[in-house]
């Protein structure tokens, strides 16, 4: 009688352990879809945008765009981007 309640005892005692440890719900997390919607609503401004493009060295607070194309060198001509609004922004 005592192996029987002794390996009751201890299965019962591994399945608790493997179970989980934490519930989950589908109405305590987002949807990705919504995930997704509530980062695409930051604006980037313009200068970010242009910062993350090949070539474009910032100096002094304005982008400058390299013609070089395989090396970001002081080297080789370059030229500053747009002007907006009587700021330097880039070039076309």
């Amino acid at each position: 009688m005592k192996k029987y309640l002794l390996l009751f005892f201890s299965l019962s005692l591994m399945m608790i352990g493997c179970g989980t440890s934490k519930k989950t719900s589908n109405s305590d997390s987002t949807p990705l879809n919504e995930t997704l919607q509530e980062k695409n609503r930051v604006a980037i401004s313009l200068l970010n945008r242009i910062r993350r493009l090949r070539g474009i060295i910032i100096r002094n607070g304005v982008p400058i765009f390299n013609k070089t194309n395989n090396s970001m060198s002081s080297e080789g001509s370059s030229e500053p981007l747009y002007v907006l609004n009587g700021y330097i922004v880039g070039n076309s």
